[in-house]
């Protein structure tokens, strides 16, 4: 999704639509061939966007984003406790 919200952004006379109407043309696509469409978001609160858009897979960068929101709990609790 930020490769294809990239690149309409830096061609914006050559994007078909907006980035959600991109994204639905892909499920469509994928439907019509009889094939159920996936993404990777970089959130988990994106999930259920994504989910209402159509797409059946949905894959969560976890390495990055999960990590980083953990550890920001752990300095949000420390600077709590002091």
């Amino acid at each position: 999704p930020a490769d294809l919200n990239h690149d309409l952004q830096s061609h914006p006379d050559q994007a078909p639509g907006d980035f959600g109407e991109c994204l639905r043309r892909v499920v469509t696509a994928a439907s019509d061939h009889g094939k159920m469409a996936g993404i990777l978001v970089r959130e988990p609160e994106a999930i259920a966007e994504m989910a209402a858009l159509g797409f059946k897979h949905i894959a969560v960068e976890l390495d990055v984003s999960i990590l980083r929101k953990g550890y920001q709990e752990i300095l949000a609790r420390r600077t709590e406790e002091a």
